[in-house]
């Protein structure tokens, strides 16, 4: 009996530092990222994560479900929480994205 193989590349419900899908975890924030087009992908990073951390790892790691949408360049990439901007400085933990 044979046992599957690993994934090759990252899930894009993985942490920056994962290679295997997680399930989601407690100690991580869990952010649902939505394009325009309405596509969305969902990722756990670790609470001391920048937006900027957050956008280069999007960037670098974009979703198969989104080919086609690539951006060329990271600065292109904005957050948005509830309607507004997030700076690129903001840490994800923080009272201000608490629902």
């Amino acid at each position: 009996m044979s046992s599957p193989s690993p994934p090759t590349s990252p899930s894009p419900l993985t942490s920056p530092t994962e290679t295997t899908p997680a399930i989601p975890h407690p100690d991580k924030i869990h952010l649902r990222l939505l394009l325009v087009s309405g596509k969305k992908a969902e990722f756990q990073f670790t609470p001391e994560k920048t937006i900027q951390q957050v956008k280069e790892y999007v960037f670098q790691n974009w979703p198969i479900e989104w080919k086609g949408e690539e951006v060329e360049k990271l600065e292109t990439l904005r957050v948005l929480h509830r309607g507004r901007f997030l700076e690129d400085t903001a840490v994800l933990q923080g009272k201000q994205y608490e629902e």
